[in-house]
């Protein structure tokens, strides 16, 4: 069980790296804003320095939150059947280090997956749009976890198969894009962490998934009464705007995965 001093390291680091990908990727994504600002919304503004304190601190808090939940999912881990002959079967001194670090290893990739998943959902609330390069990483991260404790098998990419089927299926029906290959990408990530932490359980994976579009649904009823009573002049392009009222889905897909999760392994 780790302590005090080495949860306070991990938080500072994990909030150093956190820092560090949203403001690269700020950067590059915020040019893009800015070619296409007359045909997207977007939420970034100018803030003021109070309000970027507040949302420093909002973010310092959930990444406290990101470490004791990959602490207490490793916990949850440990108590299944394959950890521990993976983790725990080493009774002698020489093979204690193995076992040592096969325990750090594996709630390392946790955490690197809730990390990522959480700047992935900064960085599509801001700007509605996430970086390729971002979504391989998670992928790998949440994959290399299922396989470290499964072992190798073609399910991270059968997986993907499967969502893309179903986006693909979504949209062959729908004018509208209901969800951006983003979204596909989170998702099967997201699954993989479920199918990690229980597996062969899929209800929980539609449990998640009800949990996100719901939650999503309420918040873009609350965004649209909000762009209603804002636009109180009803004109042709105060309706145009309301009706284009865009979402990001990745931070209730990360908001469904930690409900489930934290339901299923109390």
């Amino acid at each position: 069980m780790l302590d005090i001093a080495v949860y306070s390291i991990i938080i500072l680091l994990a909030f150093f790296i956190w820092y560090l990908f949203v403001r690269f990727f700020s950067i590059s994504l915020e040019k893009i804003q800015y070619s296409f600002a007359s045909s997207s919304q977007t939420h970034t503004q100018n803030h003021s320095h109070k309000v970027k304190r507040i949302s420093f601190l909002i973010n310092f808090i959930l990444i406290c939150f990101w470490v004791f939940f990959a602490s207490y999912m490793f916990r949850f881990l440990m108590q299944s059947e394959s950890l521990f002959i993976n983790l725990i079967a080493f009774d002698d001194d020489a093979n204690h280090f193995i076992t040592d670090f096969s325990s750090f290893y594996t709630f390392c990739l946790i955490l690197i997956s809730c990390l990522f998943g959480h700047i992935l959902s900064t960085l599509d609330y801001r700007f509605l749009c996430v970086p390729n390069i971002l979504l391989f990483l998670l992928f790998i991260a949440s994959g290399t976890l299922y396989y470290s404790l499964y072992g190798f098998s073609g399910y991270a990419f059968m997986i993907l198969g499967v969502i893309y089927s179903f986006y693909f299926c979504l949209h062959l029906f729908s004018v509208n894009e209901i969800l951006g290959i983003g979204d596909i990408w989170v998702l099967a990530s997201f699954t993989l962490l479920l199918e990690s932490f229980f597996q062969a359980h899929y209800e929980i994976i539609f449990e998640a998934l009800i949990i996100s579009c719901v939650s999503a649904i309420f918040y873009s009823f609350w965004l649209y009464l909000k762009q209603k009573n804002r636009n109180t002049q009803i004109t042709q392009e105060n309706v145009a705007q309301t009706q284009k009222i865009k979402i990001p889905f990745i931070p209730f897909l990360l908001f469904g995965l930690v409900v489930v999760s934290c339901i299923h392994a109390a």
